[in-house]
């Protein structure tokens, strides 16, 4: 069974900040980004549990997606029918 996805508002922040961050670097490469991560993220949607389980919060878990010499960490939670992306950042970021 297939889950819906669905983001929460500070995921779709994310989503921009990553893409407008790299974008002036190379576009080119931004693009392939978004595509890698919302391509793992369709993935979540048929194998919901292929990220690993966070200690806190509780139900949260978070899945890696492979980009370049790094990547992306998405946190999500996975309620019934529905996969709800919570946050993404790239590997190197501070999120303190």
């Amino acid at each position: 069974m297939t889950l819906s996805i669905r983001f929460l508002p500070e995921a779709d922040n994310d989503v921009k900040r990553l893409y407008d961050f790299l974008s002036p670097i190379n576009k080119a490469s931004a693009k392939k980004a978004l595509l890698a991560i919302y391509a793992d993220i369709e993935l979540l949607s048929l194998h919901p549990e292929i990220g690993r389980p966070l200690r806190q919060p509780l139900y949260v878990r978070e899945h890696f997606v492979r980009f370049g010499a790094r990547g992306y960490i998405v946190h999500y939670r996975v309620i019934e029918t529905e996969i709800i992306i919570l946050r993404i950042w790239h590997s190197a970021e501070d999120r303190a």
